[in-house]
């Protein structure tokens, strides 16, 4: 897979894992960014799939779900390993 097919590949899965964390708990995008301290445009960007979050928002996120990092990066991780493990480092 192209470097940038993978890099669109993590950025969709991760917009679906944080939807379905948000929307599982029954959360508004205007409740978890004001929670995570997000703006709600940069929330809505993540869930569409257009932006992908720095560790701080990852945390941030987490926070505010009251889940771990593992629960949006693991399931990210195992969808795409054969992708990742083929890669040549950055």
């Amino acid at each position: 897979m192209e470097r940038n097919d993978l890099k669109d590949k993590i950025k969709s899965d991760f917009a679906n894992l944080l939807s379905d964390q948000r929307k599982s708990q029954s959360e508004t995008q205007e409740g978890l960014s004001r929670k995570a301290g997000l703006s709600l445009r940069f929330l809505q960007d993540l869930e569409a799939g257009r932006k992908l979050p720095s560790i701080e928002s990852i945390i941030r996120l987490c926070m505010a779900l009251k889940i771990t990092p593992d629960d949006l990066l693991v399931p990210i991780m195992m969808a795409n390993k054969d992708a990742l493990d083929s890669n040549e480092p950055s």
